[in-house]
């Protein structure tokens, strides 16, 4: 009896292990089939428009190949429907409409399609369709679709001037539009483009702010036109501040001028001389202040605060190198001057403020260090006169005992013969 029992224990374990067997061997060829059918379907649409004698059909699997959606396993039927398994069957879009790409591409990208749908470039393409605002494939292309981190990205950061200007750099295309097409050519002119471009070696290039940073990614023009000095103060916070407490502002509220843009221009981005507050021209303080104004003298006061600190800067600058070349170690002048300078680079955000006062509050701190310079500099140099001065004696007084030596010498030969 106890033998009996022991079998049929053994024999429903054997029973339980060989069912717990089929069951994850049916689980594990059921899935393998779900993804041997995915890529199989997909192998259907890229090995037959692989043998297409037409260029326009075989391209886009060599795109596709190199893009991010094969990456992310994003298939051709994703997009363009049908049924992969038996050619283009029920539910196949094929080449959407251009006026139907950015919903097309919206069923997986919502959030940029929302913000596209409040866009100068939507509001184009539904009144014009075929001859509208740029799509989605317009700046990202069609099947070779990069990653914005990817530096072969038309959407890369570094890329996207060059991007922006394959329409808007079009004189045919903004011919309809009557929009100027020389922005790019101004940008590169700009601070910011020569920054970003790489023409000025100490700024990351990243740092400066592409077409994007101003216009927005899927929404261009929406936010940079509506408020230019909160665009500009994203990136510029100090500026901005000061900005808001100047009377500059006030009138911004009331007239819509002067904003950032006023005064140091659009896409071509400058950094006004300090002639900006004495000269008469669109975008100088003349243009707007009658000469004998309170307003003009407060411009003429801030000139020359500029060229002051300029000149201790300047002197600063010259006084270490000078020391330096006499083998001193400049180590507490460096720091002074980092001091120095930070103050003067502060200067610029507070001259946005009108405030003399606040101004001169820097102005005083500037002065102060470039004493500090200058005072352990005549020091250094009153050392260097003392040491020249104990030199001299010391080979005065050598070269007098020499001769003194000498003379004996030859008075005691001499005295021998």
């Amino acid at each position: 009896m106890r033998h009996e029992a022991r079998d049929k224990r053994q024999e429903a374990g054997k029973i339980l292990y060989l069912t717990a067997y089929i069951w994850f061997l049916s689980c594990f060829l059921l899935l393998a089939s779900c993804f041997y059918s995915e890529a199989r379907a997909q192998d259907i649409c890229i090995s037959c428009h692989k043998e297409m004698e037409e260029e326009r059909l075989k391209l886009p699997t060599v795109e596709w190949e190199a893009s991010i959606h094969k990456i992310e396993k994003v298939r051709c039927h994703n997009c363009h429907g049908g049924d992969p398994e038996s050619g283009h069957g029920v539910g196949f879009m094929g080449k959407p409409a251009r006026k139907d790409i950015p919903k097309f591409c919206g069923r997986c990208h919502i959030r940029q399609l929302n913000n596209y749908q409040k866009s100068k470039h939507e509001k184009l393409l539904s009144e014009r369709k075929e001859e509208g605002g740029a799509t989605c494939v317009d700046c990202h292309g069609y099947h070779k679709i990069k990653g914005v981190k990817d530096t072969e990205s038309p959407v890369y950061y570094l890329n996207v001037p060059e991007t922006c200007s394959r329409c808007h750099s079009d004189s045919v295309r903004m011919k309809q539009f009557k929009i100027p097409t020389n922005q790019l050519e101004l940008y590169k002119e700009g601070k910011h483009g020569l920054a970003l471009y790489g023409r000025m070696p100490e700024v990351r290039k990243t740092s400066a702010p592409n077409c994007a940073v101003c216009h927005g990614h899927h929404d261009p023009m929406i936010s940079a036109h509506q408020d230019i000095p909160r665009i500009c103060g994203k990136c510029h916070p100090s500026t901005f501040d000061n900005f808001k407490k100047s009377l500059h502002f006030d009138a911004l509220k009331k007239s819509g001028d002067p904003s950032c843009a006023y005064c140091h221009g659009n896409h071509k981005v400058i950094k006004p001389a300090g002639e900006i507050f004495s000269n008469f021209k669109k975008g100088e303080c003349g243009e707007c202040h009658d000469q004998s104004s309170k307003e003009f003298k407060v411009g003429l006061n801030i000139k020359k605060i500029i060229k002051e600190i300029d000149d201790l800067r300047n002197e600063a600058i010259g006084s270490i190198e000078e020391v330096k070349n006499y083998g001193r170690n400049t180590g507490d002048l460096e720091q002074l001057y980092n001091e120095l300078n930070g103050n003067i680079l502060m200067i610029a955000p507070v001259t946005h403020s009108l405030d003399l006062d606040k101004i001169n509050e820097y102005v005083n701190k500037i002065t102060k260090t470039s004493q500090e310079v200058k005072g352990k500099v005549e020091e250094f140099k009153k050392e260097i006169s003392r040491r020249y001065m104990v030199y001299a004696v010391s080979m005065i007084m050598i070269f007098t005992a020499v001769i003194i030596l000498s003379m004996q010498l030859y008075i005691y030969k001499r005295t021998e013969k």
